[in-house]
């Protein structure tokens, strides 16, 4: 179980924009809290990922896998997972092509501006759920990814690749499969704090002013000055 603390998840276009050419760090991506830590300052995730972190050093050249280490937010380990949308057609296998979901490219941008040298297969998707509690237990449902906020409570699901740096050296990264929405509750009710906190009532003020009805006395002897001028034509 985790909290987000970032992400650029796939969004939704208000209008067609201009395709541009396919960067090769477009990706979907997020920053994760771990809230299961442990008293002793680690959690099960954190020997996880040493426990990774030492297969696959036996697997390359000695002090060539550069050494893991997770970020840190409030105290509590934070990772990072990611995924590119596409991937270029040098660096793919002959897995199938598959194409990009309206809740992930609804106007086609995406899939316009892979040109001829990109490709979407397997290894680029990613899955978006939501958690909701059933009859029978817990379910899942596919969901846009555009519902996930910065706060909810979230599961994340992962795989390890290695991947060649400079200096002959290799890095381990996280690459993201799926994420799953688990409670938006918590970060609902911060900002609903947060909004009463902030909140400055408005001051308004009310000048109370007499409605004059009629003349007063100087004003009445200059208004029949007035009317004695005034003459009714036929």
């Amino acid at each position: 179980m985790a909290g987000t603390l970032k992400k650029d998840l796939p969004k939704r276009p208000v209008r067609p924009l201009k395709p541009k050419p396919a960067p090769v760090a477009t990706s979907s991506a997020v920053q994760v809290e771990d809230l299961e830590e442990e008293q002793d300052g680690r959690s099960e995730e954190d020997d996880d990922e040493f426990e990774v972190h030492t297969t696959f050093a036996q697997i390359f050249p000695e002090d060539k896998l550069e050494p893991w280490q997770p970020n840190k937010y409030h105290k509590h380990p934070a990772f990072e997972f990611g995924n590119h949308y596409f991937t270029h057609r040098n660096n793919a296998t002959r897995e199938e092509i598959i194409p990009f979901k309206d809740s992930i490219d609804p106007h086609h941008l995406l899939k316009n501006s892979m040109g001829n040298d990109y490709i979407r297969i397997q290894e680029n998707n990613v899955e978006y759920f939501e958690c909701y509690n059933g009859v029978d237990g817990s379910k899942y449902k596919n969901v846009n990814p555009v519902i996930f906020r910065i706060g909810d409570i979230v599961e994340v699901q992962f795989s390890f690749i290695a991947i060649s740096i400079r200096g002959g050296a290799y890095k381990i990264l996280n690459v993201l499969r799926a994420l799953t929405l688990l409670d938006s509750k918590p970060r609902i009710e911060a900002e609903i704090r947060h909004s009463q906190a902030t909140h400055h009532p408005i001051r308004t003020i009310t000048l109370k002013m007499k409605r004059q009805v009629g003349y007063l006395d100087d004003e009445e002897e200059g208004a029949q000055k007035k009317v004695a001028k005034m003459t009714i034509n036929d």
